[in-house]
């Protein structure tokens, strides 16, 4: 199966089994009165946000086998990138949060309250991989099996625009949920950070040869800004969060000039 049928199952899939399960809680209030939950306490909320593992998981079982599984899944152990990369990410992410709402102060616009402090966000970061879908259930796909593939017919730079446009529809949903935090009014703003956030992305998994546990660390931090400041912060401290994104996915991009981290198929 060529990469680009590889791409157009794993998107098919992802999108069935999110949207299907997440269509059942935002447009059937018979469902919802069955379950007895919410739509944001939903077991289907959750088993829906790891469609794109789930997806990626069962194409690389059926295309290559138990042994291809294996070493798709090993690569969850590219962990041993450098401390610095760890440290400089979070201080990116933490400064970036304080800096965007000071100047939000300092510019008479709202900001709501700030739930953590600075020497929290570590903790609070890995608290949302297992307290949350979205890194773990959805690195393994996104930037463990699309992105390769993607580079290998697109720039590292048109690669991170088509999937951050992806993954940002992907989304749309959890904006219609009865319970959700999340207005369907903020979507454009959240869709923008969204693609800008690719964008550093993949410029840091190029850099670090491929670095998934990065890369889920970084979608924990990326998931607690954006819960504190999408849905209060002006859109203007959203603008100035995207454009700092931006910056530091091209500093880091000339870091290792020519490292776009490229596979044939998605394993080795």
């Amino acid at each position: 199966m060529n990469r680009r049928w590889i791409l157009s199952w794993f998107f098919g899939l992802t999108f069935l089994i999110n949207w299907g399960l997440w269509a059942l809680l935002v447009f059937s209030p018979q469902f919802r009165l069955l379950t007895g939950a919410a739509d944001t306490d939903s077991p289907l909320l959750y088993i829906g946000g790891y469609a794109p593992t789930i997806a990626a998981v069962f194409l690389v079982s059926w295309i290559y086998g138990p042994r291809g599984l294996r070493s798709f899944l090993a690569r969850l152990l590219r962990w041993n990138v450098g401390i610095w990369w760890y440290v400089g990410l979070i201080v990116l992410f933490v400064g970036l949060d304080l800096f965007v709402r000071y100047l939000t102060i300092l510019t008479g616009g709202y900001v709501p309250a700030i739930s953590y402090s600075p020497a929290m966000a570590v903790p609070l970061a890995l608290l949302t991989l297992v307290t949350t879908t979205g890194p773990l259930g959805e690195e393994l796909g996104w930037r463990g099996l699309a992105l390769p593939l993607l580079q290998q017919q697109y720039s590292p730079l048109a690669a991170s625009l088509v999937l951050g446009c992806i993954w940002g529809a992907w989304h749309i949903p959890a904006f219609l949920f009865s319970g959700s935090p999340q207005s369907i009014y903020t979507f454009p703003l959240y869709f923008v950070y969204l693609v800008c956030g690719t964008v550093l992305m993949t410029a840091v998994y190029n850099a670090t040869g491929g670095s998934l546990p990065l890369a889920i660390i970084v979608h924990g931090l990326f998931n607690l800004n954006g819960a504190m400041t999408i849905n209060g912060i002006e859109p203007l401290g959203i603008f100035i969060m995207c454009a700092v994104l931006l910056v530091a996915a091209y500093i880091i991009s000339l870091r290792k000039p020519g490292a776009v981290f490229t596979e044939p198929v998605a394993i080795r």
